[in-house]
C-alpha cells in the first residue's frame, strides 16, 4: 500500500533523486511539476516526506536531472527551454539561464547537461548555459533518454536504441539497435536496457544488452505484457517497477 504521501502544486512528471555532498544520511527528490516548475522534496524519512520548496518556471516541465556538487538542476520544460536552476540552498532555488530550446528530457553528468531536441542531442555547460555540442541522430525525434556512467542511451519515435559515449572532447555516437517494440522510457542498469513498450493499448518492456556500446543485442522482445510499461525501474535484486496506464474499449484508464 501507499507508505506516505507530499502533496505538491503541479502534477510530478519526472524526478531525479541525489544525496547531499555534506550530510550522507539526506536525500532530496526533485520533482518536475509541469506547469508548476520544480518541487524539492526531503526524502531521507521515506514515511515522512517534506516539501522544501517549489519554484515557478515558464513551459512544462518534464524531466530534471541534477549536478549536486555545483548545486544545479537542469529542467526540460519543452517549449519554456531548458532551465539551470540554482539548488546549492534546497530551501530557496533560483533561476540562473533558461537556454531558448525546446526539449523535454535530460541527463547530466559532470557538469554538463544532455538535451534531447528532436532528433539530435545537445549539450550545454551547466555554469555559464553556453552549447558544447550538437550531436545529429537523423530524423526520428527521441522518445526516451538515459543515463549510465559515461553512456548516454536514446530511444527514438523508430523504435532504435542507440548508445552514445560522453568522452573528453564530447559525445561520441556508439551502436545502434531496432527494437521490435518501444513507446516507454528507458532505465539502464548492469549492462541491460530495459525499455517500456506501453502505450496506452498494450503494456510490457523489451530488454536489450548494451554491454558493448558498440554492439548493442536484443536479450528478448515485449515481456509482461500484462503490466503496464510506459516507465520502469529496476533495482538489481531482480524486481521491476512499471508504471502507466492502459485505455479500455471506451477510452477510459483501466488500471496503473
Amino acid at each position: 500500500g501507499v507508505v506516505s504521501v507530499q502533496n505538491l502544486n503541479g502534477t510530478a512528471q519526472g524526478m531525479s533523486v541525489a544525496g547531499s555532498i555534506t550530510d550522507p544520511t539526506k536525500l532530496t527528490a526533485y520533482i518536475a511539476t509541469r506547469i508548476n516548475g520544480l518541487a524539492l522534496v526531503d526524502v531521507s524519512q521515506f514515511t515522512k516526506p517534506k516539501l522544501l520548496a517549489e519554484i515557478n518556471l515558464q513551459g512544462t516541465a518534464s524531466d530534471v536531472d541534477v549536478d549536486t556538487s555545483l548545486g544545479i538542476a537542469a529542467v526540460a520544460a519543452n517549449s519554456g527551454g531548458l532551465h539551470l536552476v540554482d539548488i546549492s540552498t534546497l530551501t530557496a532555488p533560483k533561476l540562473l539561464h533558461t537556454i531558448p530550446i525546446t526539449t523535454d528530457q535530460v541527463q547530466v553528468h559532470e557538469g554538463i547537461a544532455y538535451a534531447a531536441i528532436g532528433g539530435q542531442m545537445q549539450s550545454f555547460d551547466l555554469l555559464t548555459g553556453e552549447r558544447q555540442q550538437i550531436l545529429d541522430l537523423g530524423d526520428s525525434p527521441i522518445t526516451a533518454l538515459a543515463r549510465e556512467g559515461n553512456m548516454l542511451y536514446t530511444v527514438d519515435a523508430s523504435s532504435v536504441l542507440r548508445a552514445i559515449e560522453i568522452t573528453a572532447v564530447g559525445m561520441v555516437a556508439r551502436g545502434s539497435l531496432t527494437l521490435p517494440a518501444a513507446g516507454g522510457k528507458i532505465f539502464v542498469g548492469g549492462g541491460i536496457a530495459y525499455i517500456g513498450a506501453g502505450n496506452e493499448t498494450s503494456g510490457g518492456f523489451v530488454t536489450a544488452n548494451v554491454a558493448n556500446p558498440n554492439a548493442l543485442t536484443p536479450i528478448s522482445g515485449v515481456d509482461a505484457n500484462n503490466v503496464q510499461g510506459q516507465g520502469i525501474a529496476v533495482n538489481g535484486s531482480g524486481l521491476a517497477v512499471a508504471v502507466g496506464n492502459v485505455r479500455g474499449p471506451q477510452g477510459q484508464a483501466t488500471y496503473s
